[in-house]
């Protein structure tokens, strides 16, 4: 999750948002690894009842979902390997690329 750290930092002034989803109850344990590797700069919500997993079909952990402004999926991954956060941000440059050509 470093990288989506560094990734935040980056997009700050750009019209961007991340949301972590918690889902494995372990609310403790996961705030205090959040806040260990400077993930507090974004909101992370505990999903106990695993509404998130059903309605966009986690396969798995990490997953990361890129949402346009209108809530559509656009892209999805799910794990992580050393190199992806490149993958990421052309994703990211992606929608917020779409976003401002759509206003």
């Amino acid at each position: 999750m470093p990288h989506l750290v560094e990734m935040v930092k980056k997009y700050s002034d750009q019209d961007f948002a991340l949301i972590g989803i918690e889902t494995t109850n372990r609310a403790e344990m996961s705030r205090e690894y959040v806040e260990s590797i400077g993930a507090d700069v974004w909101p992370h919500l505990m999903d106990d009842q695993d509404v998130a997993g059903e309605r966009f079909g986690v396969q798995g952990v990490p997953m990361n979902i890129f949402v346009d402004h209108q809530g559509r999926i656009m892209f999805k991954t799910v794990g992580y390997r050393p190199g992806d956060e490149q993958a990421f941000e052309e994703m990211v440059d992606a929608l917020i690329a779409r976003m401002k050509t759509s206003s």
